[in-house]
């Protein structure tokens, strides 16, 4: 099963890095940071850490999520989303999600 996460994110510089880089890749194929306008570095930030990008210049939360499901793989089967800013522990919401039964090292 290929599943993908969908971040609608608007000035998350602060935090979204560190999503990117927490969520499991043996339970998510894909990453898409949706970039709603922000004017910090959050698609930057994003990009390093490993996301794929998308821009969506119209702010709003279901045209940034409209957009990130616009962008999704032809061959996704789930597609989640996630606030950058609720959970600090994706590595958490993924293993409950997909039942993932791979060891994950608790958070910090």
């Amino acid at each position: 099963m290929k599943a993908v996460l969908i971040v609608p994110a608007l000035n998350e510089a602060a935090v979204v890095g560190e999503l990117v880089r927490r969520v499991p890749h043996d339970a998510v194929a894909e990453v898409i940071v949706v970039d709603n306008a922000s004017t910090d570095a959050t698609a930057e930030i994003a990009r390093e850490a490993g996301a794929r990008v998308v821009s969506e210049p119209r702010r709003g939360y279901g045209a940034a999520c409209f957009a990130g499901v616009t962008a999704l793989p032809p061959d996704a089967d789930v597609a989640v989303f996630i606030d950058a800013l609720a959970p600090r522990t994706p590595r958490r919401d993924a293993r409950a999600r997909f039942g993932s039964r791979t060891q994950l090292p608790a958070p910090e």
